[in-house]
């Protein structure tokens, strides 16, 4: 299972990597900054920093549907909750989650 959710996340790292340098570069939303620095306190271990950096993504991925990007982000946040998950119901439920 952690070994899934590891594959995950360098996916969707590599592929925002690879499309962040094939495509022009883009204004980043309004609250992009701050929802990437509670993503990287996630991704350091900070179980309330998912919590946020879940619930920003989420607001930024629905008032700009045509950003790719931030709904990837979405879902790699939701894996990280999943990584700091406790149970393996509840890692199993977030692994499967679909944002």
């Amino acid at each position: 299972m952690e070994y899934t959710l590891k594959t995950l996340v360098v996916a969707v790292l590599a592929a925002m990597a690879v499309s962040a340098s094939a495509a022009p570069q883009e204004a980043a939303p309004d609250g992009f900054t701050q929802a990437h620095q509670q993503f990287k306190a996630a991704m350091k271990g900070d179980s309330k920093a998912s919590d946020a950096a879940i619930a920003a993504f989420s607001a930024l991925a629905a008032a700009n549907p045509s950003h790719p990007l931030l709904a990837a982000y979405e879902g790699a946040a939701t894996a990280l909750k999943g990584r700091d998950a406790m149970m393996p119901w509840n890692k199993l439920k977030y692994a499967e989650k679909r944002c």
